[in-house]
């Protein structure tokens, strides 16, 4: 059980220690009103890469987090502590570029890690919670156990009800050949702050490993922040765009259907809200494009469009002012579920400054629909026109009984049994608090939330 005492000790040390973390935590723990995309992941620090002290050279385990230390931002060892270990010793999962992994024991036995309150999950979304996990290979009992957990700021559960605890067993690993296994399960989005818990539950010194905790949105759109290109496409210049006329489906899962796209690079644009490498201009060579997905739904079921655009400020001594056209169709009624069109202009804006904004619109499939296509067309003339990025659809559920499953290795186990979570209603007052008005005063107000709920936190 989380001391509540020991936790405000904690967020007050980060407070005065760290205070552009508690900017940054205001802001993710502000209760959903808006439009925001979501991040590639919700946990900050989930790869646990951002260290707040120097990793010293040998032992690789020289480091120990316990009680109210906040060595690991936005973490805190709430009960017993935990061992960071040096990824050049340890072998970190395949193809994962990590410099760390967290070991859920230490000297004196098992330990508790718990987050900060991660980016809120928008209420009705269906989020993929996952991590690595495998047995430490210097030692302790064979078979190894972790319990994930997750609740809302008022001490509600947010996890699947039944939700066994992860356990590994391989006594054949060693520090070179290390065995890991990717377990993951479902849960469903309050619109409430939430905190993220990992607790290990084996005696002794020697526990399980646990690297790359991530919680993603599941989105019907595949590769929606246009990662994923062809090969022969060099993303990587920072002078000159790679450029695409339609018709091309160079971008995996997308179709250029007319005009030419510039694909740029974050390095040299101010990235958008998921923070990865790539994003798209729908303007090159004087010519506007169009751009569609087309992906798997169910009939007769709401979905959330959500994307991030901007009009492209480059265009020297010229303002950008134009407009996105975005269409979404049922397959194969081709009947219009939606068609929107958004206002853009660049004034006051630069590359280092886009003027990224959220959108979201809402749509519902028809009966006899079981594809949707989402079309973005630009409506602005010349060779800079509407910046896309962190496309996005969720369907907006009412419970997990039809989506929730326990994952290991990707292989679904049999689930446990899954009832609708009964939740108590929200004071209508508690909703000031997660306003943005003040960063630091929202910030602080969360302070007292979570000192007198997160005691529930198990």
């Amino acid at each position: 059980m989380v001391n509540p005492w020991l936790l405000l000790h904690m967020c007050l040390h980060v407070c005065f220690e760290h205070p552009s973390l508690c900017i940054l935590l205001a802001l993710c723990t502000q209760k959903l009103d808006g439009a925001y995309c979501d991040p590639s992941n919700l946990v900050q620090n989930g790869d646990f890469q951002v260290q707040s002290f120097l990793f010293g050279s040998y032992p690789t385990m020289d480091v120990i987090s316990s009680g109210i230390r906040t060595l690991m931002p936005f973490w805190v060892a709430a009960a017993g502590g935990f061992q960071v270990l040096d990824a050049t010793v340890f072998v970190p999962p395949p193809g994962l570029n990590a410099s760390f992994l967290i070991h859920m024991n230490y000297r004196s036995g098992p330990g508790e890690l718990v987050s900060m309150p991660i980016y809120t999950l928008r209420e009705g979304a269906i989020y993929t919670v996952s991590f690595f996990i495998a047995d430490n290979p210097d030692g302790g009992p064979v078979a190894k156990a972790v319990r994930l957990g997750l609740q809302d700021i008022y001490g509600r559960n947010v996890a699947p009800p039944g939700l066994s605890p992860f356990m590994v067993s391989n006594s054949s690993t060693t520090r070179n050949s290390i065995l890991w296994q990717l377990v993951s399960c479902n849960v469903r989005g309050t619109g409430v702050p939430t905190i993220l818990s990992l607790s290990s539950l084996t005696p002794g010194s020697f526990g399980a490993l646990v690297a790359n905790l991530q919680v993603n949105l599941q989105s019907m759109i595949e590769n929606g922040s246009f990662e994923n290109v062809d090969p022969q496409i060099q993303i990587n210049n920072l002078t000159y765009f790679a450029e695409l006329t339609g018709p091309s489906s160079l971008i995996r899962h997308w179709v250029v259907e007319t005009g030419v796209i510039k694909i740029a690079t974050a390095a040299r644009y101010q990235a958008s809200t998921d923070n990865t490498a790539t994003l798209l201009d729908l303007n090159a060579e004087n010519s506007p494009a169009t751009i569609s997905n087309i992906f798997s739904a169910r009939s007769n079921t709401d979905y959330t469009l959500l994307f991030d655009t901007a009009a492209n400020p480059e265009r020297n001594f010229q303002l950008v002012i134009g407009q996105l056209v975005v269409t979404v169709q049922g397959l194969p009624s081709t009947n219009y579920l939606l068609s929107e069109t958004v206002n853009l202009d660049s004034t006051s804006f630069s590359i280092d400054s886009i003027g990224w904004v959220t959108m979201a619109m809402e749509f519902k499939t028809f009966k006899d629909d079981f594809q949707v296509k989402v079309t973005f067309r630009s409506k602005i003339a010349g060779s800079f026109g509407p910046l896309l990025d962190n496309v996005q659809v969720f369907e907006n559920t009412k419970s997990l009984k039809s989506t929730n499953e326990t994952k290991l290795d990707g292989i679904p186990n049999t689930p446990p049994t899954i009832t609708t979570p009964t939740y108590i209603s929200t004071p209508t007052t508690t909703s000031i608090a997660f306003k943005i008005a003040c960063p630091l005063s929202t910030y602080l107000v969360t302070l007292l939330l979570l000192t007198f709920t997160c005691y529930k936190v198990s």
